[in-house]
């Protein structure tokens, strides 16, 4: 091992080695840059969903090259502070790695950073990216559960006030199989007008918080794991519910009552829909436009899944 080492070490040291690892990562950094500017300009324009997730594994790759370097050539060393009596059990135990970060990068580092400290034959090592946003899980009756059907479709309400409107969307989302439904806040499942609404619907339906200003990049984050973001808005682009055709990855993002959805939102949005209307009056109560648009889903997908 030492032999090794000081074998690595004068590799190291040389020029020639330097400059032509310095060389390939400037070269695939251009390269990588040259790409995305491309899809700037070719995909962009025409589909803004595949140009965020394209841009989204160049960027892994790019960055995931610091991996081998952080390897290969700094060769660091990790301090770990334990109690005497657990030293012996340090290397010779299987370990679960939590990492409190959300992006690939992040992931990649800590891999490495881990992986090449543990015994081959007696351990091995789990990273797991902590999720960032608090979640109240479906209530644990498996058998229950197992029947259960479950579309792909994510509400997200975070931008409602009014408990009455969200006690509506969650017994809309149990009934009609949506995946999850995101709130501003999970203490609104202990305000009793939500609870008279809801019906228990939250003991059945999972529940995720993202306050309002975690938005943008909760939906960045939807949009790079393949989501479709539809917003019910009356915009100039609007699409009509009944003629759009909903993707099976979609996440549903509802506006506020009286504000509706952002403008810094809007922008991030791949598809806007609006109810057709006959009536004098504007528009629809957010629950009633969020309860049809579910509903349009689940007539799509309900029935197919197994």
């Amino acid at each position: 091992m030492a032999s090794n080492r000081r074998i690595l070490t004068a590799i190291q040291s040389l020029i020639p080695i330097q400059i032509f690892i310095g060389y390939c990562f400037c070269v695939s950094g251009f390269l990588v840059n040259f790409i995305q500017l491309l899809s700037k300009i070719i995909i962009w324009p025409f589909h803004k969903q595949l140009y965020r997730r394209v841009n989204y594994y160049l960027g892994t790759l790019l960055w995931s090259q610091l991996t081998f370097i952080y390897t290969w050539w700094a060769d660091s060393d990790v301090t770990v502070f334990v109690d005497p009596k657990d030293l012996e059990y340090l290397k010779h135990e299987y370990a679960l790695n939590l990492v409190n970060h959300r992006y690939e990068i992040d992931w990649l580092v800590g891999l490495v950073d881990i992986g090449p400290n543990q015994d081959e034959e007696s351990s091995s090592t789990i990273q797991h990216k902590a999720n960032p946003y608090p979640v109240v899980e479906s209530l644990d009756d498996t058998e229950l559960r197992g029947s259960i059907k479950r579309t792909q479709l994510i509400v997200v309400a975070s931008l409602i006030d009014k408990q009455t409107n969200l006690g509506g969307l969650c017994r809309t989302g149990e009934v009609f199989g949506v995946k999850e439904m995101v709130i501003g806040s999970i203490r609104i499942l202990e305000d009793q007008q939500f609870l008279n609404l809801s019906m228990t619907a939250h003991k059945w339906l999972r529940i995720k918080q993202v306050q309002e200003r975690e938005l943008k990049d909760y939906l960045i984050d939807m949009q790079a794991q393949g989501y479709t973001i539809v917003a019910v808005e009356q915009t100039v682009n609007s699409q009509s519910l009944y003629e759009y055709q909903f993707l099976e990855k979609t996440l549903l993002l509802l506006g506020n009552e009286r504000e509706g959805i952002r403008a810094d939102l809007l922008s991030l949005v791949d598809v806007t829909v609006e109810i057709p209307q006959a009536g004098v009056i504007r528009s629809l109560n957010v629950h009633v436009s969020g309860a049809l648009c579910v509903s349009e889903y689940a007539r799509k997908y309900l029935n197919f899944m197994k």
